[in-house]
């Protein structure tokens, strides 16, 4: 703000006292903020034929109040740009003012102004941008969104900046589109109303031929898609046989007839999934294996498919676990195009004396509940996913169970089913589960964790293949059936 004593200022200060840029010698603004000499202002008046301002409004030199605190012309010597105590508002701020260009031709320009403050809040600098008002008004001039449009640009106080043009329409004819800048000036975009309404008209005969135009392609595009979807139906149908072949063939496949001390289920979230369960009786030793196939349906389940294949040859040569898992693995990584592989769990166990041999290829570990005790992890050697890497040597474990002890292979779809809010079955539960239902017969344990499952899912889509099986050491030898 600069205070001004004239009541009519010369021609290049009049923007200033229109704009209300300028203050009066008694207003009140004066009253809590002096400037540092006496009124800050270093521009000249020329006279003018004006009525002068009376001469007791004012202030002599030594009448002059003193500076407030903070507006010193003398920084002081810390040599602050402001002291904590400035009266001025801290905020960006706009104004216009006289600048002398280049050959002393004087330009009325509008300045920006942003206060620069350290982390203390101290303002330690004042960046400023200038823009002369022919340049301003050039582009906001600019703006007409239609031929006769044209836009007005108003200070913080309601005074105009850029005008509207003499020939502009009148208010009834027009409609007006207004908003703020973040300094308080106003932008109104004026759009005269015959200008809205030929384009609208100009727009509905082009709906009206599109229409025409349009309901032809509709028909068109109708028929074909009738045909392509009689077709698709035809191909949907046949395939949706092909799957419902495909789960039966492979549900003949794993769900047969399991002895008493083996129980297993399997739920494919698809018409067929990726996992697999086996188990085979080869001279008195029980063989059983679990795992799980990369991806989802068809795929998967012709990989898991092979997968199968080779345990059951490898398990009909009697050899160990993991000769067997090596064998898989080599089947596998034969033309493996797709970058498959399965993880997987093989076991071969002496019901009688509970010793089992075993190799964890990737997959999950094995639960253990010993008679009396709480479920365990199995601890298992580090070994990776078969299908992977070729030739790669598989490591065995070893472990003996007492009679009584169920052993629990499942795949990760168990401990990840999850609810609607995302929240997963986990480990914590099956363990808790294993805990509780240890001395269940094997099918009524699987059977069990599959209804405890729906339960925690409540409905919620299922997501990935649940397979889980059971095995009960009984301390028995005789001859398994399978």
């Amino acid at each position: 703000w600069m205070p001004t004593s004239s009541a009519t200022p010369r021609e290049q200060h009049k923007a200033f006292w229109d704009m209300g840029l300028t203050l009066p010698v008694d207003d009140k603004f004066w009253d809590k903020h002096h400037p540092g000499d006496l009124w800050n202002c270093k521009c000249y008046l020329e006279p003018t034929t004006a009525e002068p301002t009376p001469k007791k409004r004012i202030p002599k030199e030594k009448d002059a109040p003193k500076p407030a605190k903070g507006l010193e012309n003398n920084p002081g010597k810390k040599a602050e740009m402001y002291s904590r105590n400035h009266p001025y508002y801290p905020q960006p701020a706009t104004c216009i003012w006289l600048k002398l260009a280049k050959g002393g031709a004087e330009v009325m320009m509008c300045t920006y102004s942003v206060p620069l403050a350290n982390r203390d809040g101290k303002v330690f600098a004042v960046l400023t941008a200038d823009i002369s008002l022919d340049d301003l008004t050039h582009h906001v001039a600019a703006i007409k969104p239609y031929p006769n449009s044209y836009a007005v640009l108003s200070s913080q106080q309601g005074r105009p900046l850029v005008p509207a043009p003499a020939d502009a329409a009148k208010a009834s004819d027009t409609v007006v589109i207004s908003g703020q800048a973040g300094n308080g000036w106003t932008v109104e975009l004026v759009c005269p109303l015959s200008n809205i309404l030929q384009g609208a008209r100009s727009l509905v005969r082009r709906i009206a031929l599109f229409s025409v135009v349009g309901l032809g392609l509709i028909f068109f595009v109708s028929w074909s898609f009738s045909t392509r979807l009689q077709r698709a139906t035809a191909t949907s149908e046949r395939l949706s046989s092909e799957l419902g072949i495909a789960r039966t063939i492979q549900s003949s496949v794993l769900k047969r007839r399991a002895p008493q001390c083996i129980g297993t289920v399997l739920r494919p979230a698809r018409e067929v999934g990726g996992d697999l369960y086996d188990f085979r009786e080869k001279d008195g030793l029980l063989y059983f294996a679990v795992g799980d196939a990369s991806g989802k349906g068809i795929p998967a389940a012709l990989f898991a498919f092979l997968a199968g294949a080779g345990f059951r040859m490898a398990t009909d040569m009697g050899l160990p676990p993991d000769e067997i898992v090596s064998r898989i693995n080599a089947l596998l990584c034969k033309d493996n195009g797709a970058c498959m592989f399965v993880t997987l769990f093989v076991g071969r166990i002496d019901l009688s004396s509970g010793r089992m041999e075993y190799c964890n290829a990737g997959h999950t570990p094995l639960v253990v509940v010993p008679p009396g005790k709480g479920a365990e992890f199995l601890a298992a050697k580090k070994n990776i996913a078969v299908g992977v890497l070729d030739e790669y040597s598989y490591a065995q474990q070893e472990a003996v169970f007492a009679p009584g002890t169920m052993l629990l292979a499942y795949t990760d779809g168990v401990t990840e089913a999850e609810r609607a809010d995302h929240e997963q079955y986990g480990e914590g539960r099956l363990l808790a589960y294993a805990s509780a239902h240890a001395k269940d017969a094997p099918s009524v344990f699987v059977d069990g964790l599959e209804r405890d499952l729906d339960a925690f899912t409540s409905g919620a889509e299922q997501y990935d293949d649940i397979t889980a099986l059971a095995v009960l050491v009984d301390g028995e030898s005789a001859k398994l059936g399978v």
